[in-house]
C-alpha cells in the first residue's frame, strides 16, 4: 500500500462542559477539519485517467463534525441515583475512498444515543438501559472501488441497537 501524494491538513476544534444547574450538565465540541491532496504521487495504481484533482478531500474527513451530550442525575435518599444521558453527534459529509467514488460517500449524518441508569447505594449495582443509533441512520463506513471487476463493495454502519446491562462493582 502507498500514499496516493501529499496532502495540507488545517483544523481546530472546540470542547466545552457546562455545569447548567443541580444535576444537569452538558458536553459539547465542535470541529472544523480542512483535508486535500496538494499533489498525486505517480506508482500509487491511481491511472493517469483516476489522477486526483488538486483539492481533492482526504477520504475519512469531514469538514464538520460537532455533538452535544446532556446528562441529568436525580439523587434519591439512601445515596442511590438515576442518570439519563443523551448524545447527539452531527458529521458532515464525506468520502470514504481516495478517488471520491460517490457509491461509497457518506452525507451529512445525525446520531442519536440514548441511556437511563438507576445506581444502588455507592454504585454498588447498576442497571442501564440504553440505545445506539436509536434513529437508525444508515450510511457506509468503508468500501471499495473494484475497477477492473466493474464493481462497488460497501459496509454500512451498525443499525439502532438497543441494551440492557447489569453492572456489579466489586
Amino acid at each position: 500500500m502507498k500514499n496516493a501524494g501529499t496532502a495540507r491538513i488545517l483544523g481546530t476544534e472546540l470542547e466545552t462542559s457546562w455545569a447548567v444547574a443541580h444535576g444537569f450538565t452538558i458536553q459539547s465540541a465542535i470541529g472544523y477539519m480542512d483535508a486535500h491532496y496538494t499533489q498525486t504521487l505517480p506508482g500509487t495504481g491511481i491511472s493517469a485517467t483516476d489522477a486526483l484533482p488538486l483539492n481533492t478531500p482526504l477520504p475519512k474527513t469531514p469538514k464538520w463534525k460537532a455533538s452535544v451530550g446532556p446528562q441529568y442525575i436525580v439523587n434519591f435518599e439512601g445515596d442511590r441515583s438515576l442518570r439519563f444521558v443523551a448524545n447527539y453527534t452531527f458529521t458532515s459529509k464525506m468520502t470514504n475512498d481516495t478517488l471520491a467514488t460517490p457509491e461509497l460517500s457518506r452525507p451529512n449524518t445525525r446520531i442519536l444515543d440514548l441511556s437511563a441508569a438507576y445506581a444502588t447505594a455507592g454504585d454498588k449495582y447498576e442497571i442501564v438501559l440504553g440505545g445506539t443509533n436509536v434513529t437508525d441512520t444508515r450510511y457506509v463506513i468503508t468500501g471499495q472501488d473494484q475497477v477492473a471487476g466493474g464493481q462497488v463493495q460497501a459496509t454500512f454502519n451498525a443499525p439502532a441497537e438497543w441494551y440492557l446491562q447489569l453492572r456489579v462493582k466489586l
